[in-house]
């Protein structure tokens, strides 16, 4: 028995070109998280404690952006 069904993985694994509904989607979500990269830049002290909080920032759009939009309808 697998964990992930193959349609998934096959969903995972392949290009989704945008729709340019999707497409707008995209800069939104990515406009948004530089917005608050910006915010979080600003307000938190120099410290690897803020590298870690962008880091997963950045993590966090990639997973929004890059797989939730694109992988979903």
């Amino acid at each position: 028995m697998t964990a992930i069904p193959e349609e998934e993985l096959e969903n995972r694994g392949r290009y989704h070109p945008p729709s340019p509904e999707k497409a707008a989607k995209h800069e939104e979500m990515r406009a948004k998280y530089l917005e608050l990269a910006r915010y979080v830049n600003e307000m938190l002290p120099p410290s690897r404690e803020a590298e870690m909080a962008l880091t997963y920032l950045l993590d966090s759009s990639l997973w929004a952006a890059n797989a939730a939009l694109a992988r979903r309808d």
